[in-house]
């Protein structure tokens, strides 16, 4: 795993014996201690990485205050499960082990994931299993955009599912769907999505959002009309000028809604 981080820490490379690259960029306030930082995994369906979902992502979360990171985890044919999860779990760590020096509070780290990187979001958090090691990090909470999340019939996003566990796909599938990992313990969450996705059915975040109400655990749910899939930020910072016009910038909410949903979170 590369580390790059940006403020006034030199570049630094970090290895971690996952046997595949990975990127972790962290952008980090120079003078002022921050008890908000966020953790961004963006998405790509397990295929690819969304340009749109993370470094654009950690300027605007940084612009607003908090310490921001992201990470470009292995994807791909190469890319073998739990790798993903055990990549990001480390990189989580990495964080926690410096965080004195980062000026970072380690108990107060919040989860943003997009589409199949939200599912990510919810493996690293929630999966129990004898084949990765458990989070050394709770998350302070999770905020999951436009999130893959179920593998039952009728909502499963099939193209992420088989991306990310291939020739396991049998044998792992009913273990990662998310509805069915949540527990009492779950971080509080943040969930928004589009009526109109025809990528990745907007009911698997009700789904998701029914299970931690399930579990007694704070979720807030968003479902706005239209926005489609993989909005990130409906601006210039993600989409180009002729990109632009087919975007509900409308849909810039989000961002203020999670904002102040945060905001109230850190009261607590």
């Amino acid at each position: 795993m590369k580390v790059v981080l940006t403020g006034d820490i030199k570049e630094k490379e970090l290895v971690i014996k996952d046997g595949q690259d990975c990127l972790l960029k962290i952008f980090l306030h120079k003078t002022q201690k921050t008890n908000k930082t966020v953790f961004i995994i963006p998405g790509g369906a397990y295929g690819g990485i969304c340009v749109r979902e993370n470094e654009p992502i950690a300027k605007r979360f940084f612009n607003n205050g908090f310490n921001a990171c992201y990470i470009n985890y292995c994807v791909g044919e190469k890319a073998v499960f739990p790798n993903q999860v055990i990549q990001c779990r480390n990189a989580l760590d990495y964080i926690a082990l410096n965080a004195d020096e980062f000026n970072i509070d380690k108990n107060r780290i919040v989860i943003i994931g997009f589409s199949a990187g939200a599912h990510l979001a919810g493996l690293v958090e929630n999966l129990k299993s004898d084949v990765v090691d458990s989070s050394t990090i709770q998350p302070f909470c999770v905020i999951y955009c436009y999130p893959v999340v179920s593998s039952e019939k009728g909502y499963i996003h099939e193209r992420s599912f088989r991306n990310l566990l291939k020739d396991d796909f049998n044998k792992y599938i009913n273990d990662v769907s998310l509805e069915k990992i949540i527990t009492k313990d779950s971080a509080p969450s943040f969930i928004f999505h589009c009526i109109d996705d025809r990528e990745v059915d907007f009911r698997n975040s009700l789904i998701l959002h029914n299970a931690y109400i399930k579990n007694n655990v704070s979720s807030e749910l968003h479902l706005f009309s239209k926005g489609g899939h993989g909005v990130a930020l409906p601006t210039l910072e993600c989409f180009n000028e002729e990109e632009i016009k087919y975007v509900n910038q409308d849909m810039i909410i989000w961002v203020d809604l999670c904002l102040k949903w945060l905001k109230e979170r850190y009261k607590e």
